[in-house]
């Protein structure tokens, strides 16, 4: 085990002593889960965040993981997308407030793995997945490692029905499509804007380039 990757454990094992009802998420929750080494920096020599999620809290605005020393930082971004609640939680859009989707804590049972010499938690693979995915904003570089995570998901034993999933595909159907209507309303609020300001006799000659950057800005969009 690399000095990096025993750092990596202590910090963890700091962060379940403190907050024991953290999970893993992100690219250390999928390594944890699929029992892979993974390196802890990235290809550009930036260390990995530690992507967490505090079960039954929705108290991340506090920054509980601050106080914690280590050179990973504790990234709890996921807080934002899901609200927890006594009986049920909440799929919540941080952008858009009125996309929500009510989902049953059962989804939230927290499982335990060997990982980076230490035990680290996670949600069961399938709920990891859903959470992965909802976020809309996967850049190039996440494509194949979730690919893979999606194989390894789709060769596992589901606890749960797949009904009790269903509110992650609605919320991530309405968040995409609320981004490709704003991406819509973008293009067309600024290419007509632009286009009053050319004369007529060009006009024809840009439509062409609006119809092709209008389809790439919308795709960006909806990501």
């Amino acid at each position: 085990m690399t000095a990096e990757l025993q750092q990596l454990g202590t910090q963890l094992e700091t962060i379940h002593a403190l907050f024991p009802e953290t999970v893993l998420l992100g690219s250390l929750g999928r390594a944890a889960i699929m029992q892979e080494e993974l390196p802890v920096r990235r290809a550009d020599g930036s260390l990995r965040d530690i992507d967490a999620l505090r079960v039954g809290h929705n108290d991340h605005e506090d920054k509980p993981y601050d106080a914690i020393d280590g050179p990973f930082i504790v990234d709890d971004v996921f807080h934002e997308w899901i609200k927890f609640g006594e009986n049920t939680s909440w799929l919540v859009c941080p952008y858009a407030t009125n996309i929500q989707e009510e989902v049953p804590n059962e989804l939230f049972a927290i499982q335990q793995h060997t990982f980076a010499g230490t035990v680290a938690q996670t949600f069961n693979v399938h709920t990891q997945l859903q959470i992965q995915c909802m976020m809309e904003r996967l850049r190039p570089k996440d494509v194949e490692p979730l690919a893979k995570f999606s194989a390894f998901a789709a060769s596992q034993p589901n606890p749960l029905p797949e009904e009790a999933y269903e509110a992650f595909v609605r919320f991530r159907a309405a968040v995409a499509a609320r981004n490709q209507k704003r991406g819509l309303q973008f293009v067309e609020k600024s290419s007509g804007l632009l286009l009053a300001c050319i004369p007529e006799q060009v006009k024809s000659a840009l439509r062409p380039c609006f119809r092709r950057a209008s389809h790439k800005i919308i795709n960006f969009a909806s990501r």
